[in-house]
């Protein structure tokens, strides 16, 4: 959708107003299928204020803000969808990295024993946006306000928040891809230059159709990786953990950390119930996230939730948790060790016998995700 709404922004600049249409059209879809649409009102604004600057007619943005904020509401919630909309926009998320500021000390990807930073393509962006922008201002160009305020205020977003890298890729791709492919005209002359005209005009439909080629390869590639099921490291996730408490059919309140729920909910429903889960914020409360985190990140008086939240199966990552912490919980019992991660129950309910898998073992490393879950 905001691809969609920048193309028909640009188009509407241009004099192409009969494409008003798309935006109410499309905002009861995008309202209705995820919250980003705030990104598409804001769009609009940026467009509406650019152009104030510009100096142009901007009332027909601030009538298309008209239109499409209506539509907003017709959704099953109503105006209540904008009473959660607002407060996951301003809400924190320190405990996601998505949403933390970049950082130049990763994550990173490794590709054959090299390092490259996950948000490699991204800096490559902004480094050809920032020559495009000097190369502007060297000729003199006129100041197209729209663009200077989009192109600043994603690239500010995109580093406040790695998750909106991508709405400054989508655009400045978009806006500037001419001033792109000028950058590197002194290579295509270079070519010229350097072999013959025939030869050239060989090479004009090689360059064009390389993208497609490209992307043909990358699909070719990762077909064979498609596939139903994934690997789950045993270093990373609790893998021998739950696979314990699976074999051993140990039902009940499960407390993990919050990066480790969504997979312990996996493994494990119906079995068992999980403290916090990746769909925190849609299922719940604030109150009880804020006791969750508390655990997860060995908040002071992390012994507490536990208690509150009447747990009857621990899952402690041995990275954050020290033998000391669990040693101090006297009246339960580590039963389990994986290579991250402890299994403790109460020592009342532990038994003298349990099935101890390996989870070195690669069997369990794999995850169907085909498989059928019947909800209660």
């Amino acid at each position: 959708f905001f691809t969609l709404w920048l193309y028909a922004l640009e188009k509407i600049r241009r004099g192409e107003d009969r494409l008003i249409w798309i935006f109410p059209a499309t905002m009861l879809l995008w309202a209705n299928m995820h919250g980003g649409f705030l990104a598409g009102i804001g769009l609009v604004l940026i467009y509406a204020f650019g152009e104030l600057f510009n100096r142009k007619n901007s009332l027909k943005y601030f009538g298309i803000l008209a239109l499409i904020i209506p539509v907003t509401l017709i959704n099953p919630y109503g105006l209540n969808l904008w009473n959660y909309i607002i407060e996951a926009a301003i809400m924190p998320r320190p405990y996601i990295w998505e949403w933390n500021s970049i950082s130049l000390s990763g994550p990173f990807h490794i590709y054959k024993g090299i390092k490259i930073h996950i948000l490699a393509g991204f800096m490559l962006f902004v480094l050809f946006t920032l020559i495009v922008s000097i190369n502007l201002w060297l000729q003199r160009e006129k100041p197209d306000w729209t663009r200077i305020i989009l192109v600043a205020v994603l690239l500010y977003l995109g580093i406040n928040h790695q998750r909106h890298t991508v709405f400054f890729m989508l655009a400045a791709s978009g806006l500037f891809y001419h001033q792109y492919l000028n950058l590197f005209s002194p290579v295509e002359r270079f070519i010229k230059n350097k072999i013959a005209a025939k030869a050239y005009k060989i090479w004009q439909p090689i360059k064009y159709g390389s993208g497609y080629l490209l992307l043909g390869v990358i699909f070719i590639y990762s077909r064979p990786h498609l596939s139903d099921s994934i690997i789950v490291d045993p270093f990373v996730y609790p893998v021998g953990s739950l696979e314990f408490i699976k074999q051993n059919n140990i039902s009940g309140n499960l407390a993990t950390t919050f990066g480790w729920g969504s997979y312990a909910f996996w493994k494990l429903y119906p079995q068992c119930k999980v403290l916090i889960d990746g769909r925190y914020e849609e299922v719940y409360s604030n109150d009880v996230y804020a006791k969750a985190m508390q655990f997860s990140e060995h908040g002071k008086n992390w012994q507490n939730v536990l208690r509150e939240y009447h747990s009857d199966i621990l899952v402690l990552p041995k990275s954050v948790y020290t033998r000391s912490d669990a040693l101090s919980l006297t009246d339960w019992k580590i039963v389990y060790i994986d290579g991250v991660s402890v299994v403790l129950l109460p020592k009342n309910k532990v038994k003298p016998v349990y099935i101890d898998p390996d989870y070195r073992n690669p069997l369990y490393w794999k995850e169907d995700l085909s498989k059928e879950v019947k909800l209660n």
